[in-house]
């Protein structure tokens, strides 16, 4: 990384780097990332799925969706278990309270090895799984 670069702070469109590795980037440069301290549980802003709200000093800031999100919505397992264990929160939700699993469990490309491994991550909640994708029959 360049000396002095702020690796968590939002480009033109409101991406941190974190959010374009855990959709797209091989498994090298997202392990990159998080060996120079990204924060894995930023979220992208509120009502853009992509776009990132951030302060006035360009630092990416709450909203709606988390690289580990983004990584499961994507099918990703390699991102998915990097971000687990550099510290992602499999718990965190967006405004509609989805979390990771949610955006996995939707994703026809999620292999099942991805859904286990976020429900590993959740299972020391002591929430069950129905209780972990909110079930709602209708």
């Amino acid at each position: 990384m360049i000396a002095g670069c702020d690796v968590n702070a939002a480009d033109h469109r409101g991406l941190c780097p974190i959010h374009y590795a855990a959709q797209l980037a091989p498994a090298n440069v997202l392990c990159r990332l998080l060996h120079y301290n990204v924060d894995p549980n930023v979220l992208t802003a509120a009502g853009n799925s992509y776009g990132v709200e951030h302060d006035k000093l360009g630092q990416c800031n709450r909203g709606e969706m988390s690289a580990l999100m983004l990584a499961a919505s994507h099918g990703r397992q390699d991102a998915i278990r990097l971000l687990l264990k550099s510290g992602a929160k499999a718990t965190l939700t967006n405004s509609r309270k989805e979390t990771a699993l949610h955006f996995a469990a939707a994703t026809p490309v999620c292999t099942e090895e991805c859904i286990i491994a976020l429900v590993g991550q959740q299972v020391g909640t002591g929430r069950s799984l129905a209780n972990l994708l909110d079930l709602q029959v209708f």
